[in-house]
């Protein structure tokens, strides 16, 4: 790898190290002079206190999986009625003498949604 990862995070940590020295404008007259070129985007060399570290090892999973005819744990669910009121309803109100198919999407930066 050509650069560093602890450049990378440098670079992306402090944005301030960023300056151009010249204009980014073309100059007024038709012909491009020299010193509107490439090095006139400069990086200030930056150190990072600590390289950075990466982690190999796995957390536990958590599973939990329903079958058909298990009993679901008690749980009050709200939701905003037409109204715009919040009601409450528990999972055996809803499901009592009825047959229920449910779906579930994981939450944002969950570790199951990552």
């Amino acid at each position: 790898m050509a650069v560093s990862l602890s450049t990378i995070s440098c670079l992306l940590a402090s944005p301030p190290s960023l300056y151009l020295s010249t204009s980014l404008r073309p100059p007024k007259t038709a012909a491009l002079s020299s010193k509107h070129s490439a090095s006139a985007l400069r990086l200030k060399h930056c150190h990072s206190p600590k390289p950075l570290r990466f982690s190999t090892t796995k957390s536990a999973t958590i599973s939990a999986t329903i079958a058909v005819g298990d009993k679901l744990s008690e749980s009050t669910l709200s939701y905003l009625d037409s109204t715009g009121d919040i009601q409450t309803v528990t999972i055996s109100d809803l499901t009592k003498g009825k047959k229920a198919v449910l779906f579930a999407i994981p939450g944002t930066f969950t570790p199951s949604c990552s």
